[in-house]
């Protein structure tokens, strides 16, 4: 038996590429990422939400993110 998933209701973690369910996935917020702008949205699976929380919470994990999004924009201005 072979399981797939439905294209319209799924999507890729932003962090770790891995293809989830919409209903998996949790936005990046405010408070774990203090340079976000309103017009960004990433996606992260529970998984690597919970392996950077675990590395250090606060201002490790703040910075974390911020130097994510930022590698990321760059990466979009390529």
């Amino acid at each position: 038996m072979t399981f797939s998933f439905d294209p319209d209701e799924t999507r890729r973690c932003d962090h770790c590429l891995k293809l989830n369910e919409l209903w998996e996935l949790e936005k990046l917020k405010l408070q774990k990422c203090s340079i976000l702008q309103k017009d960004e949205t990433y996606l992260l699976c529970e998984y690597c939400i919970g392996a950077i929380e675990a590395m250090g919470e606060g201002v490790e994990e703040v910075q974390y993110w911020n130097e994510w999004v930022s590698n990321k924009r760059l990466e979009k201005d390529k």
